[in-house]
Parts: structure tokens; sequence; C-alpha cells
């Protein structure tokens, strides 16, 4: 997929529900409202679960690019995907759940598991990144490089991602 046609749909999507938003509910004391809480919620899981899923698909991309080049890969990124959503989901409902809201071990730990997978997540896919490029890349360069930062701040990283892996999939076809 095309850098802006992948830009456009994460960031439109998101822009997309604001508008709806400000259309549906011009600026009211309706801002409280059950409809509008919800349609803000589904803002935010529309925008984070594509680059969310972005991500996956990368990954699953960029293993098989490292298989087929007989390089060694490991597959914890999908456990660390699991770990990442399950903790999302738990802070996401911490007020509703009063077990969860009054336990302090979840409202603490829970957002370091969220944190930790999540930079594992974006460190793993940015290492698997340079293993393509670069078959002798170590763990210390991709943690020191610029790439994790590009994976984090999605918006602005995809157009210096999305063009490097474009150019190992044509590599790929290729060869």
């Amino acid at each position: 997929m095309p850098t802006w046609a992948l830009f456009l749909l994460i960031i439109g999507t998101t822009f997309g529900f604001y508008i709806i938003d400000l259309w549906l509910f011009p600026l009211t004391d309706k801002r409280y409202d059950e409809f509008y809480l919800s349609l803000k919620k589904l803002t935010l899981l529309s925008a984070s679960g594509l680059t969310y899923y972005w991500y996956w698909l990368l990954n699953q991309t960029l293993t098989e690019l490292l298989i087929n080049k007989g390089l060694k890969t490991n597959n914890r990124f999908k456990w660390f995907f699991l770990v990442f959503s399950l903790s999302l989901v738990v802070i996401s409902f911490s007020n509703a759940i009063p077990l969860i809201q009054s336990n302090l071990i979840f409202l603490v730990v829970s957002p370091l598991i969220l944190a930790g997978s999540y930079f594992y997540m974006l460190f793993n896919l940015a290492h698997k990144l340079r293993l393509l490029e670069n078959s002798n890349t170590s763990l210390w360069k991709t943690l020191i490089s610029y790439d994790p930062m590009l994976f984090a701040f999605f918006p602005i990283g995809i157009w210096f991602l999305q063009p490097r892996i474009l150019s190992l999939l044509k590599e790929n076809k290729t060869a």
C-alpha cells in the first residue's frame, strides 16, 4: 500500500470521526451524553486499532522476508502483542469494573506491562527492518537508532518507514 494511502486511512479515519462528532454534537451541553462518549471511544479505537493492525501485518511480512533470506527470527512479537492488547483492555475498563478500580496492583502493574510490551513491539519491528537491510546489525545498534521512534511517532515515521519497507518487498519479488 502506498505511503499516502496508509497515512490517509489511519489519520483520515480519526478526523472523519471527529468531523462526524462535531456535526452530530455542536457545542452544546450534550457533551456528556452516552452516545457522545461512545463515539469518542470509537474514534480512539479506530485510529489506534488500525495502527496496531499495521504493526501486526508488518511483523508478519518482515518475519516472512527474514525466513526467505535465511536469517534467524523470533516469534515473541505475537505474545507481546497479546499482552499489550490485554493490558490495554484492563486499563480501558478499569473505571467500569470495581474489582480492578479498587485493586492497586492492577492500576500500577497494568500500565507498566502496557508500556513494556509496546516498546518491545516497536523495538522488535525496528530490529527486523534493520536485519533485512543489513544482515549483521546488532541489537545495540537497533536500540540506539531512530527506527523505534519512527514506529512510535506513526504519523511522521510512516513517511520514512513505508518507502524502506516497499523497497525491501520489491527486492524480495525480484530475487
